[in-house]
């Protein structure tokens, strides 16, 4: 006995109902991972020019503290050079608190944050230290 032509017709269509359903469950998985993948290649990204901004903001104390406690000075074209560094760093930094929220964990934020006060408290002693020495001279 022959199956009929309707029964031929049923099994194709739900045949194809199966293979589109695997087929858009498969391409719904595959953007979900494809979409986290980029997710985490921007937040290392992220975490990596924050890293290297720190680094960089650190180097211009380090140079400086290392001249001093070695008794020499640094040229001037290389503390110009390490100033325009830790500036750059400055901006790489603040940039990374304004919009790391939708890529920097909490954690890192309050982190990067706390350095950007202590860093504006830093400098403002400094500058009030300078002040408070233009006056005895």
């Amino acid at each position: 006995m022959e199956p009929s032509l309707q029964a031929v017709a049923f099994q194709a269509a739900i045949g194809f109902v199966i293979a589109a359903a695997t087929s858009w469950f498969t391409i719904r998985l595959s953007l979900s991972k494809f979409r986290k993948e980029q997710l985490w290649e921007k937040k290392a990204l992220a975490y990596e020019r924050v890293i290297d901004a720190i680094h960089k903001a650190k180097k211009f104390s380090s140079e400086h503290l290392d001249a001093q406690y070695s008794g020499r000075d640094l040229p001037d074209e290389r503390s110009e050079e390490l100033r325009k560094l830790a500036n750059e760093a400055k901006d790489e930094i603040s940039r990374a608190a304004d919009i790391g929220g939708f890529i920097l964990s909490t954690q890192a934020l309050e982190i990067i944050r706390e350095y950007e006060r202590r860093s504006k408290a830093r400098h403002q002693r400094s500058d009030l230290t300078a002040a408070r020495g233009d006056l005895y001279r």
